[in-house]
């Protein structure tokens, strides 16, 4: 004898039959009457006794299937005005006929000739003038930004060669380049500690930029303790 648990388990499974009746709202038949489920065969049925077919979610597949008719419509009209851009102008083409160009105009005289480019006469001496000048003028242009290099590069020499007085240093410079190096060294040291504590999951890029930070402070303070010991070293020779 099974215990009474198990025995209206059983129970409910012979009343439910070999396929169970989903859960969820009852669907309608065409007439708008609630269908009957067939725990035998698995099935809604209609109040007609026919077999009823539901559609998973009806709404969102003709909202999905009116948005594909919508694309396809779009594309369609493209593909028209595509086709309509291409072939229309070359339709144009060659059904109008090229207007045949008029008559050269007389020749006005000797020392005058005719370009086919332009489909006129020109006078060969305002011609020749013109290009001379334009030579000229380029010629002028190059021989100016040479003599600018090379008034650039005499004035670099003077300077180079030009002597160079000592720079003259103070008590009060060397404090204030001290108090410069301990902040660069601060600076320092904060860059670094930003990029030991960086968190785990850090993008590649920002550690790229916390690398060139410590490397921007390391040269500070190395040119900030090189012009500290400039300034030490002139003091004592002073």
């Amino acid at each position: 004898m099974l215990p009474k648990s198990k025995a209206r388990a059983a129970a409910r499974t012979a009343a439910r039959g070999a396929h169970p009746k989903p859960r969820g709202r009852v669907p309608l038949d065409a007439t708008g009457e609630p269908c009957r489920w067939d725990s035998t065969n698995g099935g809604w049925i209609d109040s007609n006794s026919v077999a009823h077919v539901v559609e998973p979610n009806p709404k969102r597949r003709a909202e999905r299937v009116a948005k594909v008719e919508e694309r396809l419509r779009c594309m369609e009209a493209e593909r028209l005005l595509l086709q309509h851009a291409t072939v229309a102008p070359l339709q144009r083409a060659t059904a109008a006929p090229r207007k045949p160009l008029p008559p050269p105009p007389a020749h006005p005289g000797p020392g005058w000739q005719w370009d086919n480019e332009y489909y006129c006469y020109y006078n060969v001496a305002q011609a020749e003038f013109e290009n001379a000048w334009i030579d000229a003028a380029n010629e002028e242009s190059q021989a100016y930004d040479v003599q600018e290099w090379l008034v650039e590069q005499i004035n670099a020499l003077i300077s180079e060669l030009e002597p160079v007085e000592p720079p003259v240093y103070s008590a009060y410079e060397l404090e204030r380049q001290r108090t410069v190096v301990c902040n660069e060294r601060l600076l320092l040291e904060l860059s670094q500690a930003a990029l030991r504590d960086a968190p785990v999951g850090t993008s590649s890029t920002h550690l790229a930029f916390l690398e060139q930070e410590c490397r921007k402070a390391e040269a500070r303070v190395r040119n900030a303790v090189r012009h500290e010991l400039e300034i030490v070293e002139h003091l004592q020779t002073q």
